[in-house]
């Protein structure tokens, strides 16, 4: 009976060895895999900085404005200081939502420097500049974990008149002569907000006060915070109003950030 049980415990401990050896193995080749992978990238991402022309047409969105405000979009090329090359683009929408509140427009260029500026002027002469273009590159997932590094794309989280991503809308909209006023955007979920807020002699939640007492839309409270602007005027919250017309046209709203002072816009060109 003893001999049975030591033979029984002997097998166990064998097995247990057996079960740690393949963890170790595993965990020491994972660990080497994913060291290796990440010098990978680490190289790859140097080599996707090297990419100095753009040749993707990269795709921006436009959202909450008239049919009539971008039915004609110009689209130039600033290359250091100077117009490098210019068209005018007329309904060519790559994508259009059903409610037509919603589109896509390829950058029409089939080459441009890195470096340039993409100039995007409506019909009303709102403008937004479109920068820092670049390619970079990420990770293949399988069910463990990385197991690969993808070739160069383009990132589409371009700088937009100092909010970043690939969307343009009428709360980050300039005109010419206020283009060097505009510090940066802060998005309405970045975490920058909050530290912004408690900071500020009008809070956010003082804001969204403000706003609600100067609604137009008594029937429906159709608030939306897009963020904080910040000028070299002051800091502001953005909000975008629906109106209560046939067209359910949007208002842009101002309000500052040290004094409370409210403003009402139908785009947002500056303070």
């Amino acid at each position: 009976m003893k001999k049975n049980y030591k033979l029984l415990l002997r097998g166990i401990a064998a097995i247990c060895l057996i079960i740690l050896a393949i963890v170790l193995f595993i965990t020491i080749s994972s660990y080497f895999s994913k060291r290796q992978i990440e010098k990978e990238l680490s190289a790859t991402i140097k080599k996707c900085d090297s990419i100095q022309i753009i040749t993707e047409q990269p795709e921006i969105s436009f959202s909450g404005f008239k049919e009539n405000e971008i039915n004609s979009l110009k689209f130039e090329i600033k290359r250091e200081k100077e117009i490098f090359s210019d068209t005018v683009i007329r309904n060519k929408f790559s994508y259009v939502s059903e409610d037509r509140s919603f589109k896509k427009i390829r950058i029409p260029f089939p080459e441009f420097l890195k470096t340039d500026t993409i100039i995007v002027t409506t019909r009303n002469n709102l403008k937004f500049y479109i920068s820092n273009f670049h390619h970079t590159a990420g990770l293949h997932y399988g069910m463990f974990g990385p197991v690969g590094v993808s070739d160069c794309s383009l990132d589409e989280d371009f700088n937009i008149n100092g909010s970043h991503g690939n969307s343009i809308s009428k709360n980050i909209a300039l005109i010419e002569s206020e283009k060097n006023k505009r510090i940066k955007i802060i998005n309405a979920t970045d975490k920058e907000i909050e530290v912004i807020s408690k900071i500020s002699k009008i809070s956010l939640k003082m804001a969204e006060e403000i706003f609600y007492n100067n609604r137009k839309n008594k029937h429906l409270l159709s608030q939306i915070f897009c963020g904080i602007h910040i000028e070299k005027t002051g800091n502001y919250y953005v909000f975008e109003e629906e109106r209560e017309d046939k067209n359910r046209a949007t208002d842009i709203i101002t309000i500052n950030a040290e004094n409370g002072d409210y403003k009402r816009y139908s785009y947002y060109p500056y303070q």
